[in-house]
């Protein structure tokens, strides 16, 4: 059981979800016995994966062992996930950054990985919502589940196609099974800096996959820009940028040298590669996430900002070797000249044709018009087609109208206004804030990328949902615990004394 503003969340075990996708699996086998030449032609238009797997096969001979491999898979899956808690958010960030991974090994174990975790997060969650429907109370949640029950009306108005039902299962799995269900066992200030431990463990990891990108990537720079093994500069950086927040987060406040030191050490290859990828906005969403984070926890970090920066620039000279690469990548960050407003004004004429439903999860192409899309394209990009809307408010709107704005910017505007409430407090223990900055940071972040990137486009779901699920949960529901862990009393006098700007901060966790 998880106790979630005084209430039991009922939380469903591993066999019974096991049994369940079991069916639908046998299910689905069937189905695809009987309509195997339509099944594959869905299986090549849903996903690039799919299509390499199914091509040039037969699906009916191959019927058997795809139907055992799926039940083994699912089965092992279902039990390394429900014993392992831990792992599993691990297994979960890493397969969501590098599922689009351009190293091919990489790609499909992370395609596999992830897709295990949906499935795995999709049966918890149907469970959990039948459960619980009458245990939630939460405004953060009641805003979450409206948010979900207006795409769902959307996907049904524009007659269920598979695009839009696929875009609606992974918000309805990211955001309630794993932001609302998954993660209610995150019911405590222990827990929680357990959590961003965790997180910013894993983003060591996640440091060292790109580091390493160079050795197993086909390409790590295109037009002078890091890419890593993504596709483009932007899809890398504005995906890795929220590990970055993570580790200079553990620079600050774990009680061991060694840990911070080596944390330092990464921060600072993560900048660079922020760096290299001449992404402006992922390095400015950085940059003010560096700064909130050395207000909030009163670091010294934030007047060492020059210095990284240089050692950035440095890096990004020697790295590179290449005068027009660095003349690229420096008049990039530099330049304020965008052909962005123009994409905009595009944009915002489509909402006014459908304010109310908007063009759906997936009819962003759909709010171009005729021989302006082209002209916009050619002028926009080489790749010869019309760019998203590069703006995540924006995007929202175009895809759930006006309605769907309301909601996405009411779940921000709530969570930061709960945050102001614990991070501006001169009343709440500064031991109480070092766990509660990183969540909010990470918000921030997510917020200013998406003034310059429509970082919520992903219908397969990306990094980006995931922890804007977890995240604007976890603000508002950790503003109520803090508050009334003060207004309990349960303090200990030491704790509610104000900490005079720790430098490094005394222990605050115990590893």
């Amino acid at each position: 059981m998880s106790i979630v503003d005084g209430r039991e969340f009922r939380i469903p075990s591993p066999t019974e979800m096991f049994l369940l996708v079991a069916a639908v699996w046998a299910g689905l086998c069937l189905v695809i016995m009987l309509f195997s030449e339509r099944v594959r032609a869905i299986l090549i238009r849903a996903s690039r994966t799919a299509a390499d797997l199914v091509s040039g096969g037969d699906l009916e001979s191959l019927l058997p062992i795809i139907m055992v491999t799926g039940v083994l898979a699912i089965a092992s899956a279902f039990a390394v996930f429900s014993r392992w808690e831990k792992g599993f958010i691990v297994a979960l960030l890493v397969s969501f950054s590098f599922a689009d991974s351009t190293w091919a090994a990489g790609h499909y174990l992370a395609f596999a990985v992830k897709y295990l975790a949906i499935i795995y997060l999709g049966a918890f969650g149907i469970f959990f919502a039948f459960r619980n429907w009458n245990r939630v109370h939460s405004p953060v949640h009641w805003l979450v589940i409206a948010y979900c029950i207006w795409m769902a009306i959307i996907v049904i108005y524009y007659g269920g196609r598979i695009n839009d039902i696929w875009y609606l299962g992974t918000q309805f799995t990211l955001m309630i099974a794993f932001g609302i269900g998954w993660m209610s066992r995150i019911d405590t200030v222990d827990k929680l800096m357990s959590f961003n431990i965790l997180m910013a463990y894993t983003a060591i990891g996640i440091t060292m996959l790109h580091m390493l990108s160079p050795l197993v990537a086909p390409q790590v720079f295109d037009g002078g820009r890091f890419i890593s093994q993504f596709t483009n500069a932007t899809g890398f950086a504005t995906s890795y940028v929220f590990f970055v927040i993570s580790l200079v987060w553990l620079a600050i406040v774990h009680p061991q040298p060694m840990i911070r030191r080596l944390a330092t050490i990464f921060a600072l290859f993560g900048v660079v590669m922020i760096v290299l990828s001449g992404t402006r906005n992922a390095t400015a969403a950085l940059g003010c996430a560096i700064i909130f984070l050395s207000i909030a926890l009163r670091s010294k970090v934030v007047f060492y900002a020059a210095g990284i920066a240089g050692f950035a620039a440095l890096s990004v000279f020697l790295l590179v070797g290449d005068n027009d690469a660095v003349t690229n990548i420096s008049g990039r960050m530099a330049s304020v000249n965008n052909t962005r407003i123009e994409l905009w004004e595009v944009y915002i004429r489509s909402t006014f044709e459908r304010p109310i439903f908007g063009w759906g999860p997936g009819g962003r192409t759909g709010a171009y018009y005729g021989s302006r899309a082209q002209e916009l394209a050619e002028a926009y990009t080489s790749r010869g087609f019309a760019p998203g809307v590069h703006n995540a408010i924006l995007g929202q709107t175009v895809r759930f109208g006006y309605l769907g704005l309301v909601l996405f910017i009411s779940l921000f505007g709530y969570a930061f206004w709960r945050a102001k409430e614990i991070i501006l407090s001169k009343g709440v223990p500064q031991s109480l804030k070092v766990a509660y900055s990183l969540p909010v940071a990470i918000l921030v972040t997510l917020f200013l990328e998406g003034a310059f990137e429509d970082n919520f486009s992903a219908g397969r779901g990306s990094i980006v949902n995931v922890l804007f699920a977890t995240m604007v949960i976890l603000v508002v529901m950790f503003a109520d615990r803090i508050k009334d862990h003060i207004a309990s009393g349960s303090l200990s006098p030491d704790e509610m004394e104000e900490i005079k700007l720790p430098e490094p901060p005394k222990k605050l966790v115990h590893i």
